[in-house]
């Protein structure tokens, strides 16, 4: 995943990972990172309402239980270079960048590339090639 150079003001901002909610999905993720640094960046994660913050950050994880408010997140990131990850039904399909779908007992990824393009965050072919493309 590539953001946009403007989406961080030094060469060693850290990337922020805002949740959403409570679930498993984002313990998940805080566990899965801690001490974890990409491309030399260290990650931050805060936990989140739906408040103008959520701009600030280079990944949501939406919780299955904001799935009714994420047209609000929608509103709120428009345009910004904010990479969406949730786990409920339709979350691709609504606007979101990548949805954790479990399917036959693996997780699989959908993709919203429309979505990708409009917060102009470059996905790798590599990992296009393992999801489900959808509209």
């Amino acid at each position: 995943m590539d953001w946009p150079a403007e989406a961080f003001p030094r060469n060693d901002s850290s990337i922020i990972i805002g949740i959403l909610g409570s679930d498993p999905l984002g313990a998940a993720v805080a566990r899965g990172i801690q001490d974890k640094k990409a491309n030399g960046r260290p990650f931050i994660v805060r936990r989140l309402g739906m408040e103008p913050a959520v701009k600030e950050c280079h990944m949501v994880v939406v919780s299955a239980s904001e799935a009714r408010r994420f047209d609000k997140l929608v509103e709120l990131i428009n345009g910004a270079p904010v990479l969406t990850i949730g786990d409920s039904s339709g979350f691709a399909r609504s606007g979101g960048i990548i949805n954790l779908v479990l399917e036959n007992g693996k997780v699989r990824m959908e993709i919203n590339v429309g979505a990708a393009n409009q917060a102009r965050l470059n996905i790798s072919s590599k990992l296009l090639s393992l999801a489900t493309i959808v509209q």
